[in-house]
């Protein structure tokens, strides 16, 4: 026998429940090759998720993206060769459209492989996206996006009713 139900047993959302980030990896991040874009897009959209604020939206207005500044990068002469990377990743989160940044956070990992590629790859593998201070993080972002957004709710409106009239 199956059934559903149609009711929500979960309550009304507030505010910061509503918040719906997503993942984003611009094209143009530093020496990044496809594939290592689609490793990072894919530790963002883990860490969204795991903290629960993923959710769909009919825009991607608010993202959680990432900037990557390299540390170090060698090559340790050994029998095979092994390329080592130090990067500090900043995650960050803000409004896609009008450019606000609302809260960040930085990360330092490193990675060792037979090539610069591998070794790169493997730096971004260690972007964990179980990390308490992620939580931490993200609601602060979400708090100075109401805050923000509460601050220009006048001229907002306003905008809205010269619109409609």
């Amino acid at each position: 026998m199956n059934f559903s139900l149609a009711q929500n047993s979960q309550g009304k959302s507030d505010d910061a429940g509503r918040i719906a980030i997503k993942a984003y990896v611009p094209k143009d991040l530093g020496d990044l090759t496809p594939k290592a874009q689609k490793a990072l897009k894919g530790r963002l959209e883990r860490i969204i998720t795991k903290n629960g604020i993923g959710g769909s939206s009919y825009d991607n207005r608010f993202v959680l993206t990432a900037k990557i500044v390299e540390l170090s990068k060698d090559k340790v002469p050994t029998t095979p060769p092994v390329y080592n990377y130090g990067l500090e990743v900043t995650l960050l989160v803000g409004d896609a459209v009008e450019g606000t940044l609302f809260a960040s956070h930085v990360i330092e990992v490193r990675g060792a492989g037979n090539t610069y590629n591998s070794a790169y790859m493997k730096a971004i593998k260690r972007i964990k996206d179980r990390n308490p201070e992620y939580q931490d993080f993200l609601d602060e972002a979400k708090i100075k996006i109401i805050e923000y957004y509460n601050s220009k709710c006048d001229f907002y409106l306003k905008e809205a009713e010269s619109l409609t009239s």
